[in-house]
């Protein structure tokens, strides 16, 4: 099932996305950032609301605008288009706070089962790294596309 999601606008190197939140609070500018970690192939995923006057990024707002499945079918849509460019990297990612870090989780919970089609996603737990479960209080997320011969 196609869930709705935003237009986005993508700069040249496949790195930042780009879209307008439209909610029962205004339209908010998001930006979807996938940022090089000193580790090769490993990029970080960030998303968060632009300032138009400071040209900053805020991690922390919530705009509690009510599209946040709408924001979340987006930004799995980045990752897609992400991949198709960089087919061999790694994305890991996490919440800027721990609820916004449970919210990613039953997003990927909610769509596990039409996720791993495409992607191999990995949960860490104290003790390291596992394949994504349901139903488990992770700190992060990696996330890679699956190898064709899986």
């Amino acid at each position: 099932m196609e869930l709705e999601r935003y237009q986005t606008s993508i700069s040249r190197d496949h790195k930042v996305y780009s879209f307008v939140s439209v909610g029962n609070k205004g339209k908010y500018i998001k930006k979807v950032i996938f940022s090089e970690t000193d580790q090769v192939g490993l990029y970080n995923l960030s998303l968060g609301d632009y300032n138009t006057k400071t040209k900053e990024i805020d991690y922390y707002s919530i705009s509690a605008n009510g599209d946040r499945d709408k924001i979340l079918a987006t930004v799995v849509a980045c990752i897609f288009s992400f991949f198709k460019y960089n087919p061999k990297a790694w994305v890991y990612t996490y919440g800027s706070t721990p609820a916004r870090t449970r919210l990613y989780r039953m997003g990927i919970s909610n769509h596990l089962d039409a996720t791993i089609e495409d992607f191999e996603i990995f949960g860490e737990l104290e003790h390291g790294w596992e394949r994504f479960k349901r139903n488990t209080n992770y700190r992060s997320f990696i996330i890679k596309l699956k190898d064709e011969d899986n």
